[in-house]
């Protein structure tokens, strides 16, 4: 646009000029070799403004030619990405459906004609590691990382958990490892080592699974629960080394009554009701939790201290409470007394242990019919709830 403007005021000064300058053509000569040109002065101007306007109209073809050309080659690109993006719709499809094959297939064409791989060789990593196909899974991961270096954390995770969908637990191990050296303060990564470690069972491995995981707040207790516990679970084969694990746990930790109840519910299992009636004793110093009420029940002997500990606790101030309490004096033989905190709890919220907690308590009087007739309601109410 500037030039034809350029040239529109070349013309206009020259059309002004060109009466001031007629009586006085001017001479100019063009010597090349043995050749010569000669022209007036207003020939010259007027035969390069026309050499000019030439070169404009020759510009204009030649981009209009290479503009064709370029705009071809945007329309293929264009196409190729379209068959990337619909290979990639249908890749998802078949991965859902369980087609492993198909995906893989669809999400490998897909990679190769899309300038954005990095979805389609996540997808297909994936449905290698279905077919069993591992060094397959593994080379999509590693063309991942080559092509985003920014992805490691990301493939190696996703590598990771894939070798454990496969059972190479140890291999998972390994490759978290190596990316916990790397990127030592994720938490995600943490996690997923965890797992790793506890799937693998190893005894040796648990010495070092303490520290990966993250102290349990009342935000990561709820989503790392299942971790915790197996923590504990995994030393229960007796009482000392389950005494032994539960005293490596951080402070922070056993304070939990999530995991206190654990810990106890495991003691009762190896018959050690007076460590874990000791262990609960300490947790309700602080508050009557339900976790910690939820144990009780599994008592089979008197714990008169335990009791004395529920009964600091206002009468009445939960279903749970009043249950726990009523169970502990139905194993001291207190009938009445258990009696009255059992239709209290079931006054507060009906419930199927209450009614079987009741049930009992009339066997032991033996009072047949009423126990009968509590075992129906219990019934009953389980099938309700």
């Amino acid at each position: 646009m500037m030039r034809f403007v350029l040239l529109l005021l070349v013309a206009a000064g020259a059309l002004i000029t060109g009466p001031l300058l007629a009586g006085n053509k001017g001479y100019v000569l063009i010597a090349i070799g043995s050749y010569t040109i000669e022209m007036t002065v207003i020939s010259a101007c007027l035969l390069a403004l026309m050499l000019y306007a030439a070169l404009l109209v020759l510009e204009a073809i030649l981009g209009r030619l290479f503009g064709l050309r370029s705009a071809t080659r945007r329309w293929f690109t264009s196409r190729q990405h379209q068959k990337a993006r619909i290979q990639q719709h249908n890749g998802l499809l078949a991965l859902a459906e369980g087609d492993w094959a198909r995906a893989e297939k669809l999400f490998q064409s897909s990679a190769r004609r899309s300038d954005n791989t990095l979805e389609s060789l996540l997808a297909a990593a994936e449905a290698a590691n279905a077919q069993g196909a591992t060094e397959r899974r593994d080379a999509y991961l590693q063309q991942l990382v080559n092509d985003y270096p920014e992805a490691e954390l990301a493939a190696g995770m996703l590598k990771a958990r894939l070798q454990l969908r496969h059972g190479e637990k140890a291999a998972a191990t390994a490759t978290l490892e190596a990316l916990r050296a790397v990127y030592p303060k994720h938490d995600g990564l943490g996690k997923l080592l965890a797992e790793s470690t506890l799937a693998s069972g190893s005894a040796t491995a648990l010495e070092t699974l303490l520290p990966q995981l993250p102290d349990p707040n009342d935000e990561t207790l709820a989503r790392n629960l299942p971790l915790y516990t197996q923590v504990i679970r995994a030393a229960a084969h007796d009482q000392a080394a389950l005494h032994q694990r539960w005293q490596q746990l951080p402070k922070n930790w056993r304070q939990r009554p999530e995991l206190l109840a654990e810990y106890a519910r495991q003691l009762l299992q190896l018959q050690a009701e007076a460590a874990a009636a000791e262990a609960l004793v300490d947790g309700l110093r602080k508050s009557a939790a339900i976790p910690l009420l939820e144990v009780i029940p599994g008592f089979t002997q008197p714990q008169p201290a335990l009791l004395a500990a529920l009964q600091r606790h206002p009468a009445g101030s939960s279903a749970a409470l009043a249950l726990a309490t009523g169970w502990l004096l139905l194993l001291q033989r207190d009938y009445p007394q258990a009696q009255q905190c059992f239709e209290q709890a079931i006054a507060m919220q009906p419930d199927a242990r209450a009614y079987q907690a009741l049930a009992r308590l009339m066997e032991q009087q033996r009072l047949f019919e009423k126990a009968s007739e509590y075992y129906r309601l219990s019934l009953r109410q389980g099938t309700v709830s």
